[in-house]
């Protein structure tokens, strides 16, 4: 009889490239699967594809801070199956993970943290101090019980060694942590898209500067200081490729009131067709340079990885993490956003030697791609089982 494993994931699989690549490597060992996540619509709540068992089962309602009872109606219906391993993704997953450890304490949970929570910054849709400070008391509560969550970890999974060394000793994790970084399956012969020039009508003479990310947050990112230098700039197109949101909407509306007609803003697209779109543009940017926010400044964007499968050349604000890849592999400039200018600069700079970053993407995605990465994921699910 094959050993069973569940995943908890916190959204859906058609959304989550991380997780997507996780479940197919998992899948490849003789195992049962099962992956428990938000439900969707369009899609069954209970799916079977091979030894893969998909439970559509969660709502938003996960995420309110009173949610214990919420999460109780899931212990038993998950911890029935006596799964051997519980895979939970982000800090909801992990209470849920935990509240069934306690009831059966056989089953090993693994921690899989994307980012630093406890150095989260506050971002707050609406403005006020009650809901500021009614907000900062409700972080703070999620962090402590995160930190008493932590405690009951037997392996953890980060996304790079920065975050390996924080989250390690922050949890007190007795056993090495396991890196898997947000990188994309390989593609070697790319289907080129030219759907962002040909869908906003972006001149031949333009170049486009690309962002793609869920989120696009204010104050936090230095997004608005990269607009603001580059949007002025002759021949060239922004376009941001996000989701829906309130932190959104105020990009949108702040960018028409300064009427830059050359910055457009795109839904989220298919994971499928990230590195078809993306190859279609000529330079993508990350910026995330907030020194006081540790989960940002020590962050490593996947939108990093999936600019080199899709082999354009990368602008970068120049943290740790971000100058590992983008000026170890030299696929991009990295630059410092506390002096001004450095933006506007920097794209310059790669569009007057555009041409000589190709090699260096194409050898950087061969070393860069999941067929790669997963080894440190199998290797570590042989070991338990």
């Amino acid at each position: 009889m094959k050993e069973k494993i569940a995943v908890l994931l916190d959204n859906t699989l058609t959304i989550d490239r991380r997780s997507k690549l996780e479940i197919e490597s998992l899948c490849s060992l003789d195992i049962e699967v099962h992956l428990f996540c938000m439900k969707e619509d369009g899609f069954p709540q209970e799916e079977i594809r091979n030894n893969l068992f998909i439970h559509r089962c969660f709502s938003s309602d996960i995420f309110l801070f009173r949610n214990k009872k919420i999460l109780q109606i899931f212990i038993q219906k998950i911890g029935a199956f006596n799964f051997k391993i519980l895979h939970c993704h982000d800090r909801i997953m992990l209470r849920l993970g935990t509240m069934i450890c306690e009831k059966f304490p056989n089953t090993k949970l693994i921690y899989e943290s994307h980012e630093l929570f406890h150095e989260w910054p506050l971002h707050v849709s609406r403005t006020g101090f009650f809901i500021w400070f009614k907000s900062w008391i409700v972080r703070k509560l999620e962090i402590i019980q995160e930190k008493k969550d932590g405690k009951k970890i037997d392996y953890l999974i980060t996304v790079n060694q920065s975050l390996a060394n924080i989250l390690s000793n922050y949890f007190q994790i007795k056993t090495p942590p396991i890196i898997t970084r947000n990188i994309p399956r390989l593609e070697i012969n790319i289907v080129k898209s030219y759907y962002i020039r040909e869908n906003f009508s972006i001149p031949v003479s333009n170049k486009i500067l690309v962002y793609i990310g869920a989120h696009l947050y204010r104050h936090t990112k230095r997004m608005e200081q990269a607009i603001e230098e580059i949007a002025p700039m002759k021949n060239i197109s922004i376009v941001i490729i996000t989701g829906k949101d309130s932190h959104s909407d105020w990009f949108r509306n702040w960018i028409n009131e300064n009427k830059w007609g050359n910055v457009f803003f795109h839904p989220l697209i298919p994971i499928d067709q990230i590195t078809s779109v993306l190859s279609g543009c000529d330079v993508g940017i990350v910026s995330a340079w907030n020194k006081k926010d540790l989960s940002y400044w020590l962050a490593l964007d996947n939108k990093i990885f999936s600019y080199i499968m899709a082999e354009i050349p990368i602008l970068a604000s120049a943290q740790p993490e971000y100058k590992k890849i983008v000026e170890g592999f030299g696929v991009g400039i990295c630059v410092d956003p506390d002096i001004p200018g450095s933006y506007a600069n920097g794209l310059k700079l790669i569009l007057s030697q555009q041409e000589n970053y190709l090699d260096f993407l194409q050898k950087a995605k061969k070393v860069l791609c999941w067929e790669n990465e997963q080894i440190k994921l199998l290797e570590l699910y042989q070991q338990i089982l």
